[in-house]
């Protein structure tokens, strides 16, 4: 009896530290990779949009995002026109990067948020760091 509730406590324990982390689908176009970002975001999880992103050390604290959000609609979501020169202080010489901009609404209950309700434009940077690696957001915002 010991031994079978010791093996459903680390049954436990494993499924609790899987679900902490959300795996994105695998092989997102950039523009797919930034819609699964607002997807993951409508449904209020930070896994889901950690998980498209481009990260070294840290993870992103969206819940300043999250607190109180309502409501958000994609409008817009389209491949855009693509800087001459990359910004190498985000990474340093990326296999591939493209740049997606966006048009968004979003909505807060009141006094939650440190966003205002509204409609906003915004570009997504993204990165591939090898040929067979999944498009990665590293930066964005207002354009």
């Amino acid at each position: 009896m010991r031994r079978i509730l010791m093996s459903l406590v680390i049954l436990i324990i494993i499924l609790a530290i899987s679900g902490c982390s959300k795996q994105p689908p695998r092989g997102l176009n950039p523009v797919e990779t930034v819609q699964y970002y607002f997807e993951q975001w409508g449904n209020k999880s930070p896994a889901g949009m950690n998980s498209v992103l481009y990260k070294k050390d840290s993870i992103f604290d969206f819940r300043e995002g999250l607190r109180g959000l309502k409501n958000i609609k994609l409008d817009s979501c389209e491949l855009g026109e693509r800087p001459n020169d990359w910004y190498d202080a985000w990474y340093a010489d990326p296999y591939d990067y493209a740049v997606v901009n966006t048009k968004f609404e979003i909505e807060f209950h009141p006094f939650d948020s440190v966003m205002a309700n509204g409609t906003y434009h915004w570009e997504f940077y993204l990165i591939k760091e090898k040929a067979d690696s999944d498009w990665r957001l590293i930066m964005w915002g207002s354009g």
